[in-house]
């Protein structure tokens, strides 16, 4: 073998290596889908194979730092987050680093970024999010709320975006609407179960406004916040059991809602839920410019929870029944109905918009949340934006954002 041949050779042994060992993590990826809820495997399970692996990957690295951040103590999770973007850094720089050489789940995330081009703003605005509940955030209004779930939930839809693709950019903007969809519906079917984990996601300016006599012994305000560029999210640094206290009937109990909050708290999710849907709607709209299962999985996936979310409000379950109980009640009603009607929705929209000649497509720009609002309060908006910003002009004003 000559000297030529001898270097083809090991060329070719470092690529198979370098193959077979992105294969192990991918793999270790899929195991962690399979351990996920029910409803999430079904989504997974929906996808065609060449999105199935790399939507394992982008499920393996959030859930890593959701279970990281869960089991540590309080003191040391922000040390976690500082750590978590060290690694975002190093992924997105191509640094070495013994921690990502160290982490399957990280190599396999580190390809996945470089192959889709995900954009380093969702994995930090993201982290950010997870930033807000370490540090016991609270939400004095709606519009801190909404970047809260822009961070936690619409990021990683538009991370999927980047592996999916899209037919037109407008499907950012719609999928940003189904993550804070989704979201609002979690916290209105959690607050026991986020009270008893010292938080509470409603906004503040929605309790008072409907209970007058609810408040705060401790003072929010701006002074008090903890800043990062553009951020704008006021923060406690305090936990609900800790000096904040809530009138005199509003005391944390180890498994009790308190009385007050929680008769507030019905007369508060009502608007909320109004809102999810209306978010669902603009969500909705967008699953047309993404490709056929994709579409499937995400109508599916989103109209099981949004059919929880109804449930709970009709039969007036809240906080007394465990969502897994009622998910498994409808579950695959709801995907039936979906792959039917959905199917159906999405061939017709797609001819009537022309959108199956259209290529799909890495998206080429990042949707940022500043543009996401602006958007919803823009004087061109579409009807549903515009029920939404009346919706928000109950609790909302300019001044919020400063």
């Amino acid at each position: 073998m000559n000297y030529t041949e001898s270097n083809m050779w090991a060329f070719h042994n470092v690529i198979v290596g370098e193959f077979n060992f992105h294969r192990q993590a991918v793999e270790i990826c899929l195991q962690i889908m399979e351990k996920s809820s029910k409803e999430l495997v079904l989504t997974h399970s929906l996808l065609p194979e060449q999105f199935k692996l790399d939507a394992a990957v982008l499920y393996a690295w959030y859930r890593r730092i959701h279970d990281i951040v869960d089991q540590l103590p309080a003191n040391e999770k922000q040390g976690a987050i500082k750590r978590f973007k060290e690694e975002i850094e190093a992924i997105y720089q191509n640094q070495p680093s013994a921690i990502i050489a160290e982490n399957k789940v990280l190599i396999a995330f580190r390809e996945l970024v470089r192959r889709r081009r995900i954009p380093r703003y969702y994995t930090h605005e993201f982290l950010e999010g997870i930033k807000m509940d370490i540090m016991g955030t609270s939400y004095p209004n709606i519009y801190l709320l909404y970047k809260y779930c822009f961070r936690v939930s619409s990021t990683i839809g538009l991370m999927f975006c980047h592996i999916v693709g899209t037919k037109d950019p407008k499907a950012l903007n719609n999928i940003a609407h189904l993550g804070i969809a989704l979201q609002l519906s979690r916290i209105c079917e959690s607050v026991r179960k986020n009270w008893k984990s010292d938080r509470l996601y409603l906004p503040v300016d929605m309790l008072k406004e409907k209970n007058p006599n609810l408040t705060l012994s401790h003072e929010l305000n701006a002074d008090s916040a903890f800043t990062l560029p553009s951020d704008t999210f006021i923060n406690s640094h305090t936990s609900l059991t800790d000096p904040m206290t809530w009138g005199n009937e509003l005391t944390k109990t180890e498994l009790n809602v308190p009385t007050l909050l929680l008769q507030t708290s019905e007369s508060v999710i009502p608007t909320l839920q109004e809102l999810a849907e209306l978010h669902y709607q603009q969500g909705f709209i967008g699953l047309k410019y993404l490709p056929w299962r994709a579409s499937l999985s995400m109508n599916v996936g989103s109209k099981i929870l949004r059919s929880v979310g109804r449930k709970v409000m009709k039969n007036q379950l809240l906080f007394d029944r465990p969502n897994s109980e009622i998910k498994s009640q409808f579950m695959w009603g709801t995907v039936i109905k979906t792959y039917i009607f959905g199917g159906l929705d999405y061939l017709l929209s797609s001819r009537l918009n022309r959108l199956h000649r259209y290529p799909v497509q890495i998206p080429m720009y990042m949707l940022l949340f500043e543009h996401f609002m602006r958007d919803i309060q823009s004087k061109d908006a579409d009807e549903t934006n515009r029920a939404i910003k009346e919706v928000w002009t109950r609790y909302f004003s300019e001044k919020d954002e400063a």
